[in-house]
């Protein structure tokens, strides 16, 4: 498979400008680039920001506008970037989403502030270092990654790793209605507790708060410290938030010093569909989930396996009610469809897969897992008959270029994304020269979400950037790729050019992948003369 490499400065710009117009959108554009060079900076593509900071500072930015940021390193050492970044509302600021587009506070503070507002997306980031502990204010000991208060922010394609504060180490919400996180990892976070205990390593949802995690892994968070109740190392549900519902995800190898190594209910209600819970570990009870008091979760089509010291725990109050069907639980679980066999988790070995290890076996010498075609819902139900997500790739093709598509009755557990492809597979990029023209050619495997298509072009060892074609619209689809081919007609003889392939996603996201390079030869024209002509000359 060609390599993706990020393509910066004069190019990335010209690209951002164009995907907006793919995108349709509405409202004003302003650009960000860590290694814009001045003289001075006004946030247009031609002149980029150097830091987000001034982005959100920007006087004339409204509702509708969109920040797009290109990949980098935003932070205080590299780009002076001051913490926490202050949304602001109707905002979209967009990443790259390259795990290289990195938010990095230095723990000098939180990552990011969202307060009192309600139309913002954070999009394509790897957000990291914060550290929100207790100071004079409410603010300064939650949501180390990001603050949510009175806010409902849609966050998609992040990985929020390496987060600390008191509570929500990853992500803190409070009083938030309706936060939409999807298709994030949210990893490697702690909350220490500090002289107020309670935790949340991953996610801490306060106060009639209620999220919703969609295709999301949040694993390997913690909550430990000196505080009474360091609880919920994945996610801390609290005071009636009401509609927690976690779809698709995988909560694994979660930790605290109290209960709730996975999720800690107290006064909530989480919804959760088609998760996997493995790996967690609780000091008290409640591997995988703690009730704590007048908690009704309500669980289907999931799995509990190999958390410790079990996997449901409660305080044995009799406000808490429980509903699990068609789950598979050690140790049993009444409910209907419930099976407690084992799942029969492994590791199929994909290039670029986070987290492998939660594939169901789809057929082995022992007979497929119990879990593929046993969940609620059949064929014409199944949310997953698509081959973006997925709980099996064949053996045979370990490219993450060929899945066993869930058709059937839904499987329980975590269905896979493909996170190795986000937008497309590009199969092959070659630029060659034929006939006074340089070919460019491409083909993909799949293209999930794709616009359509970009050419630019310069000189070798200058950085001019040429856009040398309109939008080439998309011709594959999640199912299968397409070939494509253009003919770049105005390259000079003799010249070397590097050429780059840019795609768009519908969202107005792009991936530059290149350079290739191609030269057309310089045509010598010979010239015979006359024999006699050429005797004559001799005389």
């Amino acid at each position: 498979m060609y390599s993706r490499r990020e393509i910066r400065l004069t190019l990335a710009t010209m690209v951002m400008m164009f995907a907006i117009m793919v995108a349709g959108a509405f409202g004003d554009d302003i650009y960000v680039d860590d290694d814009a060079t001045g003289p001075s900076y006004d946030g247009t593509a031609g002149a980029p920001y150097k830091r987000i900071t001034d982005a959100l500072a920007d006087t004339d930015l409204t509702a509708g506008d969109a920040i797009h940021v290109a990949p980098g390193l935003y932070d205080f050492d590299n780009n002076g970037e001051e913490f926490p970044l202050v949304m602001r509302d109707g905002v979209s600021l967009l990443g790259s989403g390259h795990p290289d587009t990195t938010i990095d506070a230095n723990q000098t503070d939180g990552v990011i502030s969202c307060n009192g507002i309600t139309d913002v997306t954070i999009d394509g980031f790897t957000i990291t270092n914060g550290s929100g502990h207790w100071v004079s204010n409410w603010a300064g000991y939650a949501g180390g990654g990001i603050y949510c208060n009175d806010a409902s922010p849609t966050i998609s394609n992040c990985r929020i790793t390496g987060n600390s504060a008191d509570r929500g180490g990853g992500i803190y919400c409070d009083d938030s209605a309706s936060p939409d996180v999807s298709n994030c990892v949210i990893a490697e976070n702690s909350a220490t507790g500090g002289d107020i205990g309670d935790g949340g390593g991953g996610v801490y949802s306060n106060s009639a708060s209620s999220p919703s995690f969609t295709d999301c892994v949040i694993a390997g968070n913690s909550a430990t410290g000196d505080g009474d109740g360091d609880d919920g190392g994945g996610i801390y549900c609290d005071n009636a938030s009401t509609s927690v519902g976690l779809t698709n995800c995988l909560i694994i190898d979660n930790l605290c010093d109290g209960n709730g190594g996975g999720i800690y209910c107290d006064n909530a209600s989480p919804v959760i569909t088609n998760c996997t819970f493995s790996g967690n570990t609780a000091t008290g009870l409640g591997g995988a989930l703690f009730m704590n008091s007048e908690c009704e979760p309500t669980v289907v089509n999931s799995i509990f396996w190999g958390d410790s010291p079990d996997e449901i725990g409660g305080d044995g109050e009799s406000s808490n009610s429980i509903v699990i069907t068609y789950s598979c639980i050690q140790g049993d679980w009444d409910g209907e469809g419930n099976i407690s066999s084992p799942p029969q988790f492994h590791q199929i070995g994909l290039e670029n897969m986070p987290y492998d290890g939660y594939f169901l076996y789809h057929t082995s010498h022992t007979g497929p897992s119990p879990c593929i075609d046993t969940g609620e819902g059949g064929p014409a139900e199944n949310p997953f008959n698509d081959p973006t997500t997925n709980t099996e790739y064949s053996t045979d093709h370990r490219n993450n270029s060929n899945p066993l598509i869930d058709i059937n009755r839904v499987d329980m557990g975590y269905h896979y994304k493909r996170w190795g492809c986000t937008y497309i597979e590009l199969v092959s990029f070659e630029a060659k020269p034929h006939d006074g023209s340089i070919i460019l050619a491409w083909e993909t495997g799949t293209e999930i979400r794709n616009a359509g298509f970009m050419l630019f072009r310069n000189v070798a060892d200058t950085s001019d950037y040429l856009r040398i074609s309109n939008l080439i619209g998309a011709e594959g689809s999640p199912a299968y790729g397409a070939s494509y081919i253009f003919v770049d007609m105005d390259a000079a003889p003799g010249v070397t050019y590097n050429y780059w392939l840019v795609d768009i996603e519908t969202s107005g996201k792009w991936t530059a992948h290149g350079p290739v390079s191609a030269r057309l030869p310089i045509s010598f024209k010979l010239i015979e003369l006359p024999l006699g002509r050429a005797a004559m000359r001799l005389r």
